[in-house]
């Protein structure tokens, strides 16, 4: 029983473990791409007029929100993919449990109905 519990606590801690390697790559990258996207910001030092200032703001905020999009997607697509595998190795380990307890059950119950005939 000890191992088993074991098992399935090592199991639930994979399930944790794999999001956060996940989210912490999901990180890096998304990092990576806004100082790809850099373009805008050196046309908002080197811009002379108003107008083109503003135009290098938007653009910077811009490519910042396609990021940040892209980023909440990915985000949430690892969460729920997180949550849907640790739902199922713990229904699995209550199911396990849920039979084992029934089993251990069955002796004695039929022990008592025994008794009463």
């Amino acid at each position: 029983m000890q191992s088993e519990f074991t098992e399935n606590l090592s199991k639930l801690c994979q399930c944790v473990s794999k999001p956060m390697m996940d989210l912490t790559q999901l990180n890096i990258s998304t990092l990576s791409n806004v100082t790809k996207n850099t373009h805008s910001f050196e046309e908002l030092t080197q811009a002379k007029k108003p107008e083109d200032i503003f135009a290098a703001q938007i653009k910077l905020a811009n490519a910042a929100n396609l990021e940040v999009t892209k980023y909440i997607q990915k985000a949430m697509e690892i969460g729920l993919g997180a949550m849907s595998e640790a739902g199922k190795v713990w229904t699995e380990t209550l199911n396990k449990t849920t039979c084992k307890m029934s089993d251990f059950a069955k002796p004695g119950m039929s022990g008592k109905n025994r008794d009463k005939e």
